[in-house]
């Protein structure tokens, strides 16, 4: 799995001048490509980037029938990036059956969230360019895994039909940096989170597994100057992957493979749980606001935007539908 790269972006969190919240950037990619026996669709990457919270989504649908033999690939994915919050979501599945050996069947999908952001914590009683020190959460939530299954003709479980592989990953990294604050790392004014989950399935073993934190909340703490903009940047991708390959030798049967890297739970802001002085006093009372007065001391995960879940709902019954008719046929 490879994330997406965002140099301009990452460039503007890394040399936001002092004093100001720089614009809030955001950025989304999706794409899938897919093919059956006698069909290939690459849906062209559908990458918008700008300054207000944006939706992107892909999918692709094919299906072949032969002379005893009948393929499909199902792929979506989805992402949206808002303030303080990436949504995102990734599926993919295919299905073979045949009577004799077929061509390779394939569909791959990946969706990537990107957002760059700042905001500047002020109370009525804190003196600009002093030190403070803030808690906060964040939170990982959605689901992921993979399903796969090799029947032959007479029933029953049987490898010999063909190869199976799946393929899910997810991968959610934040990273923040305080203005004049030291930046020494590990240290004061800078802090970082990352987690992922990746695992390929060949058949019932598994290829590969690997992880770093997971679903979750996660609380972390960060030095600042009171009046000083804390930077963010945020990024979220999720790729899924599934190929069959039939047995060289005679094969009858069929063979699916499905998975999927659901996060349209989301990857957010949770709200800042305390601020203190330098002295270790608690502040009460104190904003954090970005440029365009978008409040970071509460959570930006309880409610989901009403237009992303209605173009996420959309897509998901569209190919709920297919699949519905491919089964009444």
């Amino acid at each position: 799995m490879s994330l997406p790269r965002f140099p301009l972006l990452l460039a503007l969190l890394l040399s936001a001048g002092a004093g100001s919240a720089h614009a809030a950037e955001f950025a989304v990619n999706t794409r899938i490509q897919a093919n059956t026996n006698t069909q290939v669709e690459y849906v062209t990457p559908d990458w918008k980037g700008g300054y207000a919270p944006l939706y992107g989504s892909s999918t692709s649908s094919l299906e072949d029938w032969g002379a005893g033999s009948h393929q499909t690939t199902d792929g979506f994915a989805a992402a949206w990036a808002g303030y303080g919050r990436l949504d995102f979501s990734s599926r993919a599945t295919a299905y073979q059956q045949a009577g004799s050996p077929q061509s390779d069947v394939f569909v791959q999908s990946s969706a990537s969230a990107t957002l760059v952001d700042s905001f500047i914590i002020r109370c009525g009683t804190c003196v600009d360019g002093t030190r403070g020190r803030m808690s906060f959460r964040i939170l990982v939530d959605g689901t992921y895994g993979q399903d796969q299954y090799a029947v032959g003709a007479a029933g029953g479980f049987n490898d010999a039909v063909g190869t199976r592989t799946t393929t899910y990953s997810w991968m959610t990294t934040l990273q923040m940096r305080a203005d004049g604050v030291a930046m020494d790392f590990p240290g004061p004014g800078w802090t970082s989170l990352t987690a992922w989950n990746s695992r390929t399935m060949v058949n019932d073993s598994i290829v590969v597994d690997s992880s770093r934190n997971g679903v979750g909340f996660y609380d972390l703490t960060l030095d600042f100057q009171f009046g000083s903009p804390i930077n963010m940047f945020w990024t979220g991708d999720v790729f899924t992957e599934v190929g069959l390959r039939s047995s060289d030798a005679t094969a009858a049967g069929a063979m699916r493979g499905h998975a999927f890297a659901d996060f349209s739970h989301t990857f957010a802001w949770d709200g800042i749980t305390a601020v203190v002085d330098a002295a270790g006093n608690r502040i009460t009372s104190f904003t954090a606001l970005n440029s365009d007065n978008i409040e970071y001391a509460v959570s930006m995960a309880a409610v989901p935007e009403p237009g992303t879940w209605a173009l996420m709902a959309g897509g998901l019954a569209l190919l709920g539908a297919i699949a519905r008719r491919r089964r009444a046929a």
